[in-house]
């Protein structure tokens, strides 16, 4: 299953397709800011807002 996901993830992050990004994550994903380990976004639904005004601009 995880071979799965890690070669989902990047297909649908390159496609800017968010929902398929969003799915091969769990419901606890968090991101964090590399230098300073402030909390970016916390859970899929955050993570959804976070890159939706980003990476896959809707």
């Amino acid at each position: 299953m995880a071979e799965i996901v890690v070669q989902r993830q990047p297909g649908a992050y390159n496609a800017r397709d968010l929902a398929a990004f969003v799915a091969t994550c769990s419901d606890d994903v968090a991101l964090y800011r590399a230098k300073s380990g402030t909390p970016l976004a916390l859970g899929k639904r955050a993570l959804a807002e976070f890159h939706e005004d980003s990476r896959f601009g809707r």
